[in-house]
């Protein structure tokens, strides 16, 4: 498991791919470090035309519990 200050470093340079995403690694993180209030969770939203600009830097939540767990 990464520390906190990994995990911050992660979310503070990535973008998630839709609120539910974000959502969902929020619980994760409050069962996890229920002590810990101080994640920022950056969502890319969609256009008028509806479409989301994916980059590099965007995740899911699965990317996210993968970097947390250290499976990557």
């Amino acid at each position: 498991m990464r520390t906190v200050e990994e995990i911050k470093e992660y979310l503070n340079t990535h973008w998630f791919k839709s609120r539910h995403h974000a959502f969902y690694i929020r619980g994760f993180l409050m069962t996890e470090f229920p002590e810990e209030k101080g994640f920022n969770f950056r969502v890319i939203l969609p256009d008028k035309e509806g479409n989301n600009y994916v980059t590099e830097t965007t995740i899911t939540a699965f990317d996210a519990i993968k970097f947390i767990e250290n499976e990557i």
